[in-house]
């Protein structure tokens, strides 16, 4: 097995292009970052990862940004999921980083969330990993423990 390490673009402030540059020059194997929003813009990451032979962690925040619209149902996650997880095959990413659900939910919502994601995922033949972040699903450690404990095939990012 061979370490992979991957640049994040968590604070870049430059281009695609001035982020693969500096992750070429300092030995990373990719790039870790949020999937372009519009088609031209992820043919373009897809043109600048191939160019510079890097790898790429897609990261995918459900329903909303970093902190989730507070009013988005599991309903509205998954469909916000499932339409990021469709946006970024063209750039074959290693895996999805989900930064999802939302840490307000009973238990029932968080399990339907994951359950229904990490299907959905599958289907799409996409890794998918589960980010322990502020403000979402994952968020409490005692609600990450039942989740952990009653879904054991998730993984944890």
């Amino acid at each position: 097995m061979k370490l992979q390490v991957f640049k994040t673009l968590w604070g870049h402030q430059g281009s695609h292009e001035d982020a693969a540059r500096a992750a070429v020059a300092a030995g990373f194997d990719g790039i870790e970052g949020p999937v372009p929003q519009r088609g031209e813009q992820q043919k373009g990451l897809a043109r600048i990862l191939d160019a510079h032979g890097l790898l790429y962690i897609a990261e995918i925040c459900t329903a909303g940004a970093y902190v989730p619209d507070r009013r988005a149902d599991v309903a509205a996650h998954l469909a916000s999921l499932e339409s990021k997880l469709r946006s970024c095959i063209c750039l074959k990413p290693q895996f999805v980083n989900c930064i999802g659900g939302c840490d307000t939910w009973p238990l029932h919502d968080h399990l339907a969330f994951f359950r229904n994601a990490m299907e959905l995922a599958d289907r799409l033949g996409i890794t998918i990993s589960f980010e322990t972040h502020r403000s979402r699903s994952l968020f409490n450690p005692w609600i990450t423990r039942q989740i952990v404990d009653l879904l054991p095939g998730i993984r944890l990012t």
